[in-house]
C-alpha cells in the first residue's frame, strides 16, 4: 500500500476519516460541545474534501470508516476500564 504524504489524496482521505470520527464520537460523548465545535469540523472538513473531487465516493467511504471507528470508541468509553485493559491485555 502506498503511503501517506501530506497533501496528497490518501492523507486527505485519511484526515477526513480522522476528522468525522472527532466530529461524530464528540457529538456522542460531548454534545454540549458540538454545537460551538460544528463550524470547526465543517471548515476542516471542507478542506480535505477539495483534495479528493477526483473521487466522487470518497466521501461516503470516509464516513463509513469514521462511523466503525466512532462506534468502537464510543463501545470503549461505555465499558468498565478493568475489562478493556484486561481485553487490550489478552490481544
Amino acid at each position: 500500500m502506498k503511503s501517506a504524504a501530506h497533501g496528497d489524496e490518501i492523507y486527505a482521505f485519511e484526515e477526513l476519516v480522522a476528522e468525522l470520527t472527532s466530529a461524530f464520537v464528540c457529538d456522542r460523548l460531548f454534545p454540549e460541545y458540538m454545537e460551538q465545535d460544528l463550524e470547526h469540523h465543517a471548515n476542516y472538513l471542507g478542506g480535505w474534501l477539495t483534495g479528493l473531487k477526483q473521487d466522487d465516493k470518497a466521501f461516503f467511504r470516509a464516513v463509513s470508516q469514521a462511523q466503525k471507528a466512532a462506534d468502537y470508541l464510543i463501545d470503549l468509553n461505555d465499558r468498565p476500564i478493568i475489562q478493556t485493559v484486561s481485553e487490550l491485555v489478552a490481544a
